[in-house]
């Protein structure tokens, strides 16, 4: 039983094990319990949403979320789905759609530097800057300016754009024949592990859906 915000915060903040897993997403706690959660530590939002006995009230609160990645997390559960069936389906994505995540400044920094450093230890070819969603190489770079300075700005993106920041950030963070792979913490200086970690993070927070190529070519 989850007795209390604090104790699930604790929780969501101990190292993976089977226990973290079985609290955080298998225990039942009341609705008032929730609800603080909810209040108090927006970071928990998506750990609230991922519990198989959420109630719908908690949902509820978390539907117009300012964090797309919440939004659509409660639009992909199943009791929301049964309860509210006219609601916008989860893929059901609107390509114009600008959408923001709350990410922490690391989160945010990462991203950035995915996109900067095509343009420094890493040489994209025309190719795989079309693989990441790129009309060419050029484009990478006009549209990397772009995206970048809404990063920097806090500034809601289009689907296309978050999808493209996140496949970039990992390509040249670990290929050594692609993109930066050795020299990442030298021009960057985030260390392997925390870029690792925070990789790790934002493939679980964005939404990126659907892939690269079932878009329109990006204006």
């Amino acid at each position: 039983m989850i007795n209390s915000a604090s104790e699930f915060i604790r929780w969501l903040d101990a190292p993976a094990s089977v226990e973290r897993t079985n609290y955080l997403y298998r225990e039942e706690a009341k609705t008032s319990v929730w609800l603080q959660i909810i209040e108090e530590y927006p970071r928990a939002h998506r750990a609230v949403i991922r519990n198989r006995n959420v109630p719908l009230e908690a949902l509820e609160k978390l539907r117009n979320d300012g964090d797309y990645g919440v939004q659509w997390w409660v639009r992909s559960t199943g009791i929301w789905q049964k309860s509210y069936p006219d609601d916008e389906k989860p893929f059901d994505f609107n390509e114009d759609e600008l959408v923001n995540y709350d990410l922490t400044a690391l989160e945010r920094r990462l991203l950035w530097e995915g996109l900067m450093q095509w343009g420094g230890p890493a040489r994209c070819s025309e190719e795989l800057a079309v693989a990441m969603g790129f009309e060419s190489v050029a484009d990478l770079y006009e549209e990397g300016r772009r995206i970048r300075a809404s990063l920097r700005a806090h500034e809601p993106m289009k689907h296309v754009d978050w999808t493209r920041a996140m496949i970039a950030a990992e390509i040249i963070f670990i290929s050594s024949s692609l993109g930066a792979a050795s020299d990442w913490d030298g021009v960057t200086g985030i260390n392997d592990a925390d870029t690792f970690k925070t990789i790790r993070d934002l493939q679980q927070h964005l939404v990126i859906w659907p892939p690269i190529g079932t878009y329109s070519p990006p204006k």
